[in-house]
């Protein structure tokens, strides 16, 4: 091939490359199924769409801090809708990093929508597109949160790298006239400039979202037209300091009748495994004091409801004993067979004279 031909072959294929460095429509479908994992209040959707780290609203925060903080939001309210109200808009910029700006109108709890200009930063990571950044501009400009993403990729900047690729294939075809030997060739290792993101090392322990989201399966067993769920507790601390009703039972309910009502409490446990004796530990020994008061101080029964196995949204079997059988912190399953719900994802009935939640 002569020196032309391979000038200009080259100069196509990187022509070719650099208009195809990404998928317009990939990237805006992440946005979409972002939108829909919301609205689904689907934890599991963003622990795929995630990256490891990411700007969650004006925060540099892992995976897992900006998913409990989804946790946060759903349980405080119930019912939560978004849509995007306006195109989608795309700028890619000089980290690699693709800005997606849009619109989008928020409605909970039933109260009027309101609109937040938003934006969702994604970046291709091992062949895939990740989400590196959520949030909206009133929450930025509230906190005084500036990006910094780089330069966006501009057509002068074009220009420059086309620039730059001639130069150097002008140097390889220089060295070729002159019938240098290339006995080798040398990698040249580049290494793709990027957010930096400033987080203190945390290892959140995984066990929160396993429980929400056994939460969320139990919750979902519940019929809304004979069940109000009146609590639905989260475990917050900070610094060792909790408020009082984070000892109480997850979820709190009322049973309501055509003559009378029936208020109790559920405390929810997921283990991914029994012992080869078919033993668990379901609680801690102040666990079970704490749930005792409370149903003491409240006159109100507890149910503790055990799933066994599988995921927490879909376990492969499940428990509802009630509080006053449980005495030790470990129990032998066998023992409790009376309490296991042969159809786990049957809905939840309260039998009253018997004082068992079937």
């Amino acid at each position: 091939m002569s020196p032309i031909k391979l000038t200009i072959t080259l100069l196509m294929l990187f022509l070719t490359i650099f208009a195809n460095a990404y998928n317009k429509n990939d990237v805006e479908n992440i946005v979409v199924y972002w939108n829909k994992a919301c609205n689904e209040q689907d934890i599991s959707k963003f622990k795929t769409y995630y990256a490891d780290k990411l700007i969650y609203y004006g925060k540099e925060l892992s995976k897992s801090q900006a998913i409990l903080d989804k946790i946060r939001i759903y349980k405080k309210y119930r019912k939560f809708n978004q849509y995007i109200s306006s195109p989608i808009t795309q700028i890619k910029y000089s980290s690699g990093i693709i800005k997606c700006e849009f619109n989008k109108s928020v409605q909970v709890n039933n109260k009027n929508p309101r609109a937040y200009p938003s934006y969702i930063l994604i970046r291709e990571i091992h062949g895939r597109y990740f989400i590196v950044g959520e949030s909206d501009l009133l929450t930025d400009n509230k906190l005084n949160y500036t990006l910094d993403l780089g330069e966006q990729a501009t057509n002068f900047n074009f220009i420059i790298i086309v620039f730059i690729v001639i130069v150097f294939i002008s140097l390889v075809l220089f060295i070729y006239k002159k019938n240098f030997k290339n006995n080798g060739t040398k990698s040249i290792n580049v290494v793709e400039s990027g957010v930096e993101f400033k987080v203190k090392a945390m290892d959140l322990n995984e066990s929160q979202i396993k429980g929400y989201l056994f939460e969320q399966h139990i919750v979902s067993l519940f019929s809304n037209e004979k069940f109000i769920l009146n609590e639905w507790r989260s475990d917050k601390i900070s610094d060792n300091i909790s408020p009082e009703s984070s000892k109480y039972p997850d979820l709190e309910y009322e049973l309501m009748l055509k003559d009378t009502s029936c208020k109790f409490a559920v405390e929810c446990k997921w283990r991914m495994h029994v012992d080869s004796n078919n033993k668990i530990k379901w609680a801690e020994d102040y666990q079970i004091i704490n749930y005792n008061n409370f149903s003491k101080k409240f006159n109100m029964p507890v149910f503790i409801v055990i799933g066994i196995g599988g995921t927490p949204n879909n376990p492969n079997a499940i428990y509802s004993i009630p509080l006053e059988k449980l005495y030790k912190s470990e129990i032998n399953l066998n023992q409790f067979e009376t309490y296991k719900r042969y159809n786990a994802n049957r809905p939840f009935f309260l039998n009253l004279n018997l004082n068992k939640l079937v």
